[in-house]
């Protein structure tokens, strides 16, 4: 699955700082010329090593580049793995152009230590280290 990067205003700050620091920013839109190629060549770059990509509730018109629409959550490939039929509707609380089916989901906000700028799931990078050394691997949620 392949999904091109929203910004969520909570992110703005950190590529702010990124552009500061002369890390840069590029966003699609400012160059669409390069998406098509670039997508294109990595869809290829998955299809030699025999990965079919597909695109993530993508607003961005891919045509061109041979990716289809996808869901991260896809009922086909559930059905496969369970032998057994699972609701199809679509999941309410995702993204408009989302095309997963209702999940759980079993990550937790302000945990991942790797600090991805573009990251939507760190919404206070101070709390990711008490939050991380908390972390109880054999519980049966994340806390």
């Amino acid at each position: 699955m392949v999904s091109l990067f929203d910004s969520y205003r909570k992110l703005e700050p950190r590529m702010r700082r990124l552009a500061e620091a002369g890390a840069g920013r590029t966003y699609l839109e400012d160059e669409p010329a390069q998406l098509i190629p670039t997508l294109s060549r990595m869809r290829e770059m998955a299809a030699a090593r025999q990965i079919t990509m597909r695109s993530c509730a993508e607003d961005h018109d891919l045509t061109g580049t041979g990716i289809t629409e996808g869901a991260c959550i896809d009922p086909d490939r559930i059905e496969t793995l369970l032998g057994r039929n699972v609701e199809r509707s679509k999941d309410s609380g995702q993204r408009r152009l989302c095309n997963c089916i209702p999940s759980l989901d079993i990550g937790a906000y302000d945990t991942c230590p790797a600090g991805c700028a573009y990251c939507y799931a760190t919404g206070r990078p101070e709390r990711v280290s008490e939050r991380y050394r908390r972390h109880d691997p054999d519980a049966s949620r994340l806390a």
